[in-house]
């Protein structure tokens, strides 16, 4: 795409098909790859282990509840998140008010689904997402 900003479909799209290292990336496209490019080729920490490197991982759809574990876990007070533009938060429209927010109405063809099954294989694997 001539473009700097792509939607997500077409960012997966173009990974699966040009590969991590094709000169074809822009420079945006190329910054945003390069921050991915430990986890997507499978990074070792210090000692050698697979993986995230911590002992909890709060998830984007259950941040609140997770955030709320941590305070209980740190014995921080826990208070609300802040949630600021609740309806602008996804660029590229495909999540509608009055959705259910799941992160799978992402995912709108089958197509969509098996190259980001394809690509991000290590992710859904390890965090026990699913479609």
């Amino acid at each position: 795409t001539a473009s700097w900003w792509c939607s997500f479909p077409e960012f997966v799209e173009l990974l699966a098909s040009r590969g991590l290292d094709s000169p074809e990336w822009n420079w945006h496209q190329r910054v945003h790859i390069c921050a991915q490019l430990p986890h997507l080729l499978g990074a070792t920490d210090d000692h050698g282990q697979q993986g995230p490197g911590v002992d909890f991982i709060c998830r984007y759809e259950n941040l609140e509840e997770d955030v709320g574990l941590l305070c209980q876990r740190f014995s921080l007070p826990s208070s609300d998140l802040p949630h600021e533009n609740r309806q602008d938060y996804d660029r590229a429209g495909l999540i509608r008010e009055g959705d259910a927010h799941d992160y799978r109405s992402y995912y709108e063809t089958d197509h969509l689904k098996d190259l980001v099954a394809s690509v991000y294989a290590r992710d859904i694997q390890q965090f026990g997402y699913s479609f």
